[in-house]
């Protein structure tokens, strides 16, 4: 990979998404690049506005943070890889891994104004995998007045909006379900408000 005042000569390592940590890599805004695949691969790209100047970067694996989140039915583990820790106008960026019949995103919390340490408003984005491929999960959707409402099934490859309200999710039993979590928003933090319905579980 090369652009505009850069070039790193190799990223990317793991087989698939279920197959150790990731390599992250960041271009700034107004910067041209060019992608060589030396065999075949997968790429996720995001984008969003932004007038921040910094260089090009690259976070890789060794720099991820492993942490387990949850407990239980709900338990799930986490990549953290783009954080507050490195420079973006607005991105916070992770992955996230479900076994096979788990909730995740538990209790359902959402970040839909900026109230710290309570919470903070991010839009968020969810890329889904799953292993063995042909697996599936539920994804649901919802805000206090019930404006939002929706229940999708989600399964290899599909891609899930969060433009505000909680968003809890549940993998099949005898899948592991991969979800890539994109957030973007003013005040990158790791914040969240759980629903005071399902708060109790968390805290029992």
């Amino acid at each position: 990979m090369k652009g505009d005042g850069f070039e790193f000569a190799s990223v990317g390592e793991r087989a698939d998404v279920f197959s150790g940590k990731p390599h992250t890599v960041y271009i700034p805004c107004h910067t041209a690049y060019e992608i060589t695949a030396l065999g075949p691969v997968d790429i996720a790209w995001a984008a969003s506005p932004s007038t921040l100047k910094t260089d090009a970067y690259v976070i890789t694996p060794d720099q991820v943070v492993e942490c387990h989140i949850g407990k239980g039915s709900y338990e799930r583990d986490a990549y953290l890889m783009l954080t507050e820790k490195f420079p973006s106008a607005h991105f916070y960026i992770g992955e996230a891994f479900v076994k096979d019949g788990r909730h995740a995103s538990y209790p359902p919390h959402r970040h839909d104004f900026d109230n710290p340490p309570v919470e903070v408003d991010m839009e968020e984005v969810y890329f889904f995998r799953f292993k063995p491929f042909q697996g599936y999960g539920i994804q649901k959707i919802y805000t206090d007045s019930r404006s939002i409402d929706e229940t999708y099934t989600v399964q290899d490859h599909h891609t899930v909006l969060i433009p505000e309200g909680y968003h809890p999710v549940a993998t099949a039993p005898g899948y592991t379900m991969y979800y890539l979590w994109v957030m973007a928003g003013k005040n990158r933090r790791f914040l969240s408000r759980q629903d005071p319905d399902h708060r109790w579980i968390a805290q029992g």
